[in-house]
């Protein structure tokens, strides 16, 4: 048998640390930025080494780490566990870079984790269990044979070739890193909005200049106006506070349609809801945002009238929606359509005990949906004890769309059979297009099902009902497919229409913009209250008329958002957030078209107090409640 030269397992062991330099960069590379931004000179240069330095980094780090591990002969146990767990982290970057590519998601520990301890919420986020299980049990495999791998070519290489590679890819990724680095201070100092979103949003951010006192200036960013002591008394307040009798005590309907675009209405796709036009008094379809433009962050909005930034804590102090305590303190049954909705991201911490959550069968969301509205009917035929109140979830309009083929009404409409949210061709988004257009005719049929219903029982004119979105869906308009991703108009804004019993049929029309906040307010005035007993940062929609100058949403994460959302009328700025205060991350026409200049500065300056009052400052509640205006 012919020996290998001497060089061999050097040239091995060489191409290995390559591979891994081009892995890291790659996954770095996978990062893509959705904006109308003005790119600053040198950009394309300096996005193609910021993605390189990656590489290097991670070539530096592994060679780094096989120098010293053999140098110091720690026992093969302990090399392997080293080696599989550097792998893990680059397959982690490299997975993080194909979810911005794919969904433009900043993926997060807690969002994965979420995902093992609730598997019905695997499909909510666009994955099928084949693709994530497959996904997770494939990593784990690569991560230990390139840890097996590593282990074999370190012990056949001389400490001094594994010196040299340590060394050389270390010199190598500072060449790269330091300009990177002063470009990104340079631009960063001067606010541009393209570097900044870069350097924001990868897996692992080598801010190297952190660690030398001084040498950064302080990022832009804006203040954290709330009080931790002022929040934390509303917390305790709003968890124990006495909850009054109602003057007024109709059956509530409320209707939630996932992914509900702010257009989706019309006579082709949803025959029903459009027949019933007249009969809600509000129809906000043009300028109403949910709290954010994830599920999360819409259900909790809509649900407490308290931003989704506060999600988190209100799981911590075990708060439940105060809503929802008023209802069941004054006899109301509530009923939660279907458990699994709420089990997404723990929703169903903030229902109180007594809420009824119908166990439905698990399906594709189209039957769920069916199978929800059948149950419903069924326990209606029951007598009811005192008045209900029923949120009903339909999923139908979730990624990738869903509907019984006697729905297919928009041809053609293929149905995806991965979770590929890449940028798709017109052809291509015509499919998607008529897909979630089938899938609301679809949702149209279950809801002209409720409506006979109460039409048999006339109780439609006595019942509150309520259609909306939970967010938004976009189509690409601004380079991105679904939603949770970069907020914008199509992602952030939806529909909502309330029928309220015992006003006249004319329309009601609340100065725009208006948000998921503003429907606890409005319940509550509804049901004859005159201020907001419950503290909500919202108002009521039948105040009189006030226009809003800024909003203040939820962009990305979890049960905590990534990013702050400012909206004005021109612009959307992004904010990250930290302790005590949001650093400044990009902007973007909601036009799309390029941002140039800085207008988009003085609009948010000039109305942060505004913003900070339905975002992070909660309502005090050692003062009265506020009254609501008369219309």
């Amino acid at each position: 048998m012919a020996k290998l030269p001497p060089h061999g397992p050097s040239v091995r062991y060489g191409i290995f640390l390559v591979g891994v330099v081009a892995l890291g960069t790659t996954s770095a590379a996978l990062v893509r930025i959705r904006s109308g931004f003005v790119y600053p000179p040198f950009f394309d240069l300096f996005r193609a080494s910021f993605f390189l330095q990656y590489g290097f980094f991670a070539g530096a780090i592994l060679a780094t780490l096989l120098a010293l591990a053999s140098r110091f002969h720690l026992p093969r146990v302990i090399q392997s566990l080293s080696y599989f767990v550097f792998h893990v982290c680059l397959l982690w970057i490299l997975s993080w870079g194909l979810v911005h590519r794919a969904f433009g998601i900043e993926l997060s520990l807690g969002s994965v984790m979420d995902l093992f301890a609730h598997p019905q919420s695997i499909a909510e986020v666009g994955f099928t269990s084949t693709e994530f299980v497959s996904t997770v049990i494939g990593a784990i495999a690569i991560a230990v044979l390139l840890a097996a791998i590593s282990l074999a070519l370190v012990s056949r290489v001389t400490q001094k070739t594994r010196g040299l590679w340590s060394v050389a890819l270390l010199i190598a990724f500072l060449f790269i890193h330091l300009p990177v680095r002063a470009y990104c201070l340079y631009q960063i100092d001067r606010n541009q909005a393209a570097v900044l979103a870069y350097d924001d949003c990868v897996a692992c951010p080598l801010r190297s200049e952190t660690l030398i006192p001084h040498l950064r200036n302080t990022r832009f960013a804006t203040a954290d106006l709330a009080s931790s002591e002022s929040n934390l008394r509303y917390y305790e307040k709003v968890k124990a506070m006495p909850l009054p009798q109602l003057s007024r005590r109709p059956n509530i309907l409320w209707l939630n349609i996932e992914s509900f675009r702010a257009d989706a209405i019309n006579p082709e796709s949803m025959p029903n809801l459009e027949r019933e036009r007249e009969r809600f008094q509000i129809r906000l379809q043009n300028e109403h945002w949910s709290g954010g433009n994830a599920t999360q962050f819409g259900v909790f909005s809509m649900l407490t009238g308290v931003s989704g930034h506060h999600f988190a804590n209100f799981q911590k102090f075990a708060v439940k929606a105060p809503f929802l305590r008023l209802l069941l303190a004054n006899g109301y049954q509530l009923c939660g359509g279907k458990g699994s909705y709420f089990s997404f991201n723990q929703l169903n911490a903030l229902l109180p005990e007594g809420m009824k959550l119908p166990e439905i069968r698990r399906g594709n969301p189209a039957k769920e949906d069916r199978l929800t509205i059948d149950y419903y009917l069924r326990e209606r035929q029951s007598p009811s004890v005192g008045p209900r109140f029923d949120f009903i979830p339909f999923d139908a309009t979730h990624w990738p769309y869903w509907f019984p083929s006697e729905h297919e009404v928009f041809k053609p409409a293929p149905l995806s059979q991965n979770s590929q949210h890449v940028l798709r061709s017109t052809t291509d988004m015509q499919g998607v297009r008529n897909r979630y257009r089938n899938a609301c005719h679809f949702i149209d049929e279950q809801i002209g099902r409720l409506f006979d219903d109460l039409q048999r029982r006339h109780e439609f004119d006595k019942t509150i009902i309520i259609v909306l979105g939970d967010h938004g869906e976009e189509f690409q308009e601004r380079g991105q497919l679904t939603h949770a991703a970069v907020l914008n108009d199509f992602q952030g804004r939806t529909l909502l229409w309330m029928h309220l019993p015992d006003l006249p049929p004319a329309k009601i029309s609340p100065a725009a913009p208006t948000t998921h906040l503003d429907i606890v307010p409005t319940l509550l005035s509804a049901l004859g209250f005159t201020e907001d007993i419950l503290f909500t940062q919202g108002r009521s929609l039948l105040e009189q008329p006030k226009r809003r100058d800024i909003l203040a949403l939820c962009e990305n994460g979890f049960r905590q958002p990534l990013y702050r959302a400012l909206v004005t009328r021109t612009y959307i700025s992004r904010w990250a957030y930290r302790p005590r205060e949001y650093l400044f991350s990009g902007v973007q026409r909601r036009d799309g078209e390029q941002v140039s200049g800085d207008d988009w500065l003085g609009e948010v300056r000039s109305h942060l107090n505004e913003a900070a009052q339905m975002y992070e400052v909660l309502p005090d509640v050692s003062q009265p409640p506020r009254k609501f205006d008369g219309p």
